[in-house]
């Protein structure tokens, strides 16, 4: 976590190159890391830093709003996957191109 006047922003080190934008996973990420932090000082978090280790390209981010919800919506999936005991519909073969788990998914 970075600091700056005062405040605490999420701060997530990648290993690869910097992307043309950044993937939305690694917002996700950065907007769940916020979630935490707002729970945690009660201050509002809305920007935070991504840092690609293969070209050494630190970026400020945007926390939007929209952001937050969607991890909260992902967080609200996966308390019905814990609680029903069922596995969600797969994703569209689509997405499985960039998925860090198509090696092991059934």
């Amino acid at each position: 976590m970075a600091t700056e006047e005062g405040t605490l922003l999420p701060y997530e080190v990648k290993s690869t190159t910097t992307p043309a934008r950044p993937y939305p996973g690694h917002l996700l990420q950065l907007a769940a890391y916020a979630l935490l932090l707002e729970e945690r000082t009660g201050q509002r978090v809305d920007r935070g830093y991504l840092h690609y280790l293969g070209d050494g390209g630190v970026h400020e981010v945007e926390i939007t709003e929209e952001a937050k919800r969607q991890v909260r919506g992902v967080m609200e999936s996966l308390r019905q996957v814990v609680e029903t005991e069922e596995m969600p519909p797969r994703a569209p073969a689509s997405h499985c191109r960039d998925c860090g788990y198509r090696k092991i998914c059934v």
